[in-house]
């Protein structure tokens, strides 16, 4: 009798106590925790497995229907995620300018340049365009930099501008906006809030003699406190995210940061996001360069447990964790969706790439893009590489990280095999996942 169930290809197993095995799904981030007879029973033949337990197992795709092909649906989950949808993402940057000199900035090295008028006249052209052609009904606005708001008069001239476009043409716009917080005041929050503004990511790295170190300004003043009282007075006014840069200086001090900002009484209002520094094309031909000593290796298993130590963390301590934290690839790279517009009307792919050729997809003065669209957006068919390795890590990955590669090995297509990050990143994510629970069993028993 021919079987009707398999094992998922997405399926990770690991045996971390006598005789108890976890199980769980890459794809869908399910796990269970299973007795060695189930155990034994899953593998040998999931049709024999009790009903209702088979179900939640189906359910969460630990097993599949024996003549699902796994590749095939996930290439076109992956599709179905990066087509447009009726919804078109923009990253504009109002200024390469900024008022820090952040010592791993990965603009490092691009010129500076302050959108123009006639620049924001073609970008809201472009987005009529883009609307009219692939029946946009909701548009997303992230307003960066540099440091958006020392063009603050350039901002709302965009804010006001798509927001007529959008009011004309009967489509929903959010307006959020990515700063370093300084010039962030409760007065210059509450007045874009008018113009739509919903959101606020602010960076602060560390305490404030370390915040000064790694963030310092332009000319050279503290800006710690500055930020800090900023995101006491937006955090009723706008969704705002405290964003932190974490590399192997600033690690440890994590804690610290919090002691500061739980005194601010924004617990309910705020959450976290944590980011790692990267290498950046400038740093990939300096070794001495402060991104190639402090950055972990993105490959590793420190990495791994760099994010998942900062996220318990900062749990631990009564704040929100932001889902957007350690997110995998695929990424806006191969969404047919989403797009960066520097304010010099270049348009790209990679949020990290801005003022990189190679990452170039076209100018807003024109409404069709060169040929690095089409391979950008055909970029996640790499994925059939990693599927003849049978790897689990595939719905995550999506064939990597093409900034990487390209700062690695200057090749944006050559892959770059982070599974030994991963591995690491969601055994230990779901062995604590484990402990907490049976920590809170034990608590109530």
């Amino acid at each position: 009798m021919n079987k009707l169930l398999k094992l998922s290809t997405f399926n990770v197993y690991d045996n971390f106590e006598s005789k108890k095995h976890l199980v769980y799904n890459i794809l869908t981030q399910a796990s269970f925790y299973l007795d060695e007879e189930t155990f034994n029973k899953l593998h040998e033949n999931p049709d024999l497995l009790e009903e209702n337990y088979k179900k939640k197992l189906l359910k969460d795709k630990i097993i599949v229907p024996n003549d699902l092909d796994e590749e095939q649906y996930l290439m076109k989950n992956f599709n179905e995620r990066n087509d447009i949808n009726g919804l078109l993402n923009l990253t504009i940057c109002i200024t390469t300018s900024c008022n820090m000199k952040c010592i791993y900035c990965y603009e490092e090295g691009i010129k500076r340049v302050t959108i123009s008028e006639h620049t924001i006249e073609m970008i809201v052209s472009w987005i009529k365009n883009y609307i009219h052609k692939h029946n946009i009904k909701n548009l997303g606005v992230l307003l960066f930099g540099g440091e958006p708001l020392v063009a603050k008069k350039e901002l709302a001239i965009v804010m006001k501008q798509i927001n007529k476009l959008c009011v004309d043409k009967k489509v929903n716009v959010t307006f959020s906006i990515g700063t370093n917080g300084v010039l962030l005041t409760k007065e210059v929050a509450s007045e874009l809030k008018k113009l739509g503004l919903k959101g606020a990511q602010i960076t602060i790295d560390g305490p404030q003699e370390l915040q000064d170190k790694r963030r310092p300004m332009v000319n050279s003043e503290s800006s710690f406190y500055t930020i800090i009282n900023n995101i006491k007075e937006v955090a009723d006014i706008l969704q705002t995210i405290i964003k932190i840069n974490i590399d192997k200086q600033n690690i440890d001090q994590v804690d610290e940061l919090l002691n500061s900002l739980e005194n601010l009484g924004i617990k309910k209002s705020v959450s976290f996001k944590v980011e790692a520094i990267a290498k950046t094309p400038v740093s990939s031909n300096n070794q001495t360069h402060y991104c190639n000593i402090n950055a972990f290796n993105p490959k590793k298993k420190e990495l791994a447990l760099a994010y998942l130590n900062t996220i318990e963390l900062i749990e631990n301590r009564g704040f929100r964790v932001d889902k957007s934290t350690a997110h995998m690839t695929p990424c806006m790279f191969t969404s047919k969706s989403h797009f960066i517009i520097n304010s010099d009307g270049n348009i790209y792919k990679c949020i990290s790439a801005v003022g990189i050729e190679e990452f170039k997809v076209g100018n807003v003065a024109e409404f069709n893009f060169n040929e690095n669209y089409t391979k950008f957006i055909e970029f996640i068919n790499l994925s059939y590489e990693c599927f003849k390795n049978k790897c689990p890590y595939i719905p995550k990955c999506g064939a990597g990280c093409p900034y990487e590669s390209y700062c690695s090995c200057n090749d944006i297509y050559e892959v770059e095999c982070k599974k030994e990050f991963y591995a690491n990143f969601y055994k230990e994510k779901f062995k604590r996942l484990y402990d907490k629970t049976f920590e809170r069993c034990k608590g109530t028993s």
